[in-house]
């Protein structure tokens, strides 16, 4: 049991690990947001993708050792719960993960603050983007309004992006 006890505690550490980085990451992206460098957000993107399939291979991991700790206690998956896990454990270890559970829960809520953030940077750079495109193409655009509209039949109307098929 204690070895399946500090096995979950490595697993844990080496997540929480992993979501710092994805912090630090989130951190980095907003910068690069703001700047506007699509190649650096492109590389920022693959490393949490890398980052992401290694949490999941330790989830993979976490799953296996706590259903051997809950074999061990003779819990079922009915009535598992963290707190009944904990409250069978001794107390050096009951304290420790319970921190890490604490830990856990501040660096996802910074980590999904930060993703809204960007998420909202980047909302607003695209609208932009299609504000200002929306301005380039429309600027040579006659006035509906117009009278010119029906004496000038053969003119054509020049728009930045020519779309042809």
């Amino acid at each position: 049991m204690k070895k399946l006890v500090s096995d979950l505690k490595d697993i844990l550490t080496n997540e929480m690990d992993l979501y710092r980085d994805m912090v630090d990451l989130a951190n980095k992206k907003r910068d690069v947001i703001t700047k506007g460098d699509i190649k650096e957000l492109d590389n920022i993107t693959h490393i949490e993708q890398e980052i992401i399939i290694n949490i999941g291979k330790l989830e993979d991991t976490r799953t296996e050792i706590v259903d051997m700790i809950m074999e061990e206690l003779g819990l079922t998956n009915d009535d598992i719960n963290v707190s009944k896990v904990l409250e069978r454990l001794d107390q050096k270890d009951k304290v420790h993960l319970e921190k890490m559970r604490d830990d856990f829960i501040q660096i996802l809520n910074e980590l999904k603050e930060k993703n809204d953030l960007n998420n909202a940077l980047i909302k607003d750079s695209l609208e932009y983007i299609n504000f200002n495109l929306n301005l380039m193409t429309n600027a040579s655009s006659e006035n509906t309004y117009s009278d010119k509209v029906n004496n000038q039949k053969g003119k054509q109307n020049k728009n930045l992006f020519d779309a042809k098929a």
